[in-house]
């Protein structure tokens, strides 16, 4: 089994360039060696807390005040990151985060492979609906306290061991022969994200140009997204509006082109008790018919729209 490092951050607002809290585990020999995690102050300019934010993950000002910046910490955080394989849930968001944070530092970036344990619980495990970490959590039964930095980390290193384990996967190289999955990495500066082969599904047109954002590589972009439940992050309108933003197109109504369906907080609480609204129900349906549908909670949603290189909720 290959060695590697799984990271996840929380941040203090829509700015990527914010972090509050990083978790960090290194897997050695298939085994957890060290766990780490810091509260982080977000740098001076971009040290303001959202309250959505602190809904999500429960840290504030106060916490953070005394605390080191990303900067204070880098020659203690680096050498887990360069030259070895990280691993994070929705890697393009905690790898935006890095980025981001450290080009305010003018720090040059690490040189890493990467690994995203959604995109490969897509592939290991397809018949679930939904790969919210706490949704892949339960179908593996591991332990999680949601939104600590270092409980995610952790979840996010064991749903990759589990995957490698259940599918024979001793190297890197073999994720993309046994389970489609192909790393990405950071050399020199230069980003590629982890990813799996795309949908068979005809990609939806976007919006005009005058109606959406222009970056193609936004995970939304040209995906059509239905909501359903209340939203306790942001309003409806809101949050139609950003999908559009991204270049996406908020739908009121299921069908077999829908590609997430967007689940309230207290919605998405009851789903992972069993208890599913209609249009849960016909996802789930049109997914078990070979749709590909998939069920998303808010929050993953909100992580979603801050992954897009040119654009943050």
């Amino acid at each position: 089994m290959f060695d590697f490092v799984a990271i996840d951050f929380e941040t203090a607002n829509e700015k990527r360039c914010s972090p509050c809290s990083l978790g960090l585990v290194m897997i050695k020999n298939g085994s957890v060696v060290e766990r780490r995690a810091w509260l982080l102050r977000p740098p001076s300019s971009f040290f303001y807390f959202n309250p959505i934010n602190i809904r999500i993950h429960g840290i504030d000002e106060e916490m953070v005040a005394d605390k080191p910046e990303l900067v204070d910490l880098w020659d203690e955080i680096a050498p887990f990151l360069e030259g070895n394989i990280v691993c994070a849930h929705n890697a393009s968001f905690d790898f935006s985060v890095l980025r981001r944070t450290l080009e305010v530092y003018d720090i040059p970036l690490p040189n890493c492979d990467i690994l995203c344990s959604v995109a490969v619980s897509r592939r290991a495990w397809p018949e679930l609906v939904s790969f919210s970490l706490p949704i892949v959590a339960s179908r593996l039964n591991l332990p999680l306290q949601h939104h600590d930095a270092g409980d995610d980390a952790a979840c996010s290193a064991e749903i990759l061991l589990r995957a490698c384990n259940e599918h024979d996967i001793e190297f890197l190289d073999e994720m993309e022969k046994r389970l489609e999955v192909f790393p990405g990495y950071l050399r020199h500066g230069v980003y590629s994200c982890c990813s799996t082969p795309r949908s068979t599904k005809p990609l939806t047109p976007p919006p005009s140009p005058k109606e959406c954002g222009r970056n193609r590589n936004h995970p939304l972009f040209g995906k059509q997204v239905v909501f359903t439940g209340a939203l306790k992050l942001m309003t409806r309108d809101t949050a139609f509006r950003h999908v559009a933003l991204a270049g996406g197109h908020p739908r009121s109504g299921m069908s077999g082109n829908i590609d997430y369906l967007v689940m309230g907080v207290q919605d998405f609480s009851r789903f992972r008790n069993g208890q599913k609204s209609s249009k849960t129900s016909k996802a789930e349906e049109l997914r078990a018919s070979g749709y590909d549908i998939e069920i998303i909670s808010e929050e993953d949603f909100t992580k979603m729209l801050c992954s897009g290189e040119d654009m943050e909720p």
